[in-house]
């Protein structure tokens, strides 16, 4: 909604279909790997590099892809894995969820927030009561600055601290976030793979359940009816300056 209030209404709230662009689909097969090695490991049945990058392929065989794509995104899956299995999963223990969903988390009033976290662990290792969130990106590695970046492209830190507002208020399991992690799961040019830890305190999860509270007044009275984003390529604006002839 930040981004463009129209994305949201046409997405969110009428729910229409959104086609998986080549990006995406390589997301979503490296995500699926990952939650399948964490179960493995909490299973005691842990996966092989082989097996980690032959989930991704079972992934890819589910969608629908030309044979170029589906060609060109098992060779990149596996090269992804390959650096990230070595530098990351490798020396991950059975301390930590994956694919965590929240549901029912009661805000303020009527306002009822929703979200899935890729991974949670304990920040010491040890102890569940204070835990550090960790959010998966493909792509190209963004800089500390972009992602801490309110007004840019990226808003990954706010993520974080949805997480940490989401976990803090969730009455059946009480967990306290005061870490976040963007880790970047492609290596950049030289083959090095980036992650940014965040420290996320009080007063950002504060500030940013205002914003909440505030979209969610606009969403209910409708006070975006007559608004559109300043992109001026949006395509979610666009769709709706041709419904209303504007």
């Amino acid at each position: 909604y930040l981004e463009c209030p129209w994305k949201y209404f046409y997405r969110n709230l009428l729910q229409l279909p959104d086609i998986k662009n080549k990006s995406m689909v390589f997301g979503s097969a490296v995500h699926f790997a990952i939650n399948k090695y964490i179960i493995s490991i909490k299973s005691g049945e842990r996966l092989s590099l082989e097996e980690v990058q032959q989930a991704a392929i079972d992934y890819l065989n589910k969608q629908t892809l030309t044979k170029r794509d589906y060609v060109e995104l098992i060779g990149k899956c596996q090269k992804s894995l390959e650096v990230y299995f070595e530098e990351r999963m490798r020396s991950w223990d059975s301390m930590r969820e994956s694919e965590l969903r929240v549901n029912g988390v009661l805000l303020a009033g009527e306002v009822v927030l929703t979200g899935m976290i890729d991974m949670i662990e304990p920040s010491d290792g040890e102890n569940w009561d204070k835990v550090r969130v960790t959010d998966f990106k493909s792509g190209r590695v963004k800089t500390r600055s972009e992602i801490s970046d309110d007004e840019g492209d990226y808003n990954y830190q706010r993520q974080l601290t949805f997480y940490k507002l989401l976990l803090d208020n969730y009455q059946y399991k009480k967990m306290k976030v005061v870490e976040g992690a963007i880790d970047f799961v492609e290596a950049d040019s030289k083959g090095r793979l980036h992650r940014e830890v965040f420290m996320i305190t009080d007063e950002e999860s504060t500030n940013l359940k205002k914003v909440i509270l505030g979209v969610a007044d606009e969403i209910i009275n409708l006070k975006f009816w007559d608004r559109y984003c300043d992109r001026a390529e949006c395509g979610y604006c666009q769709l709706r300056r041709l419904l209303v002839g504007d």
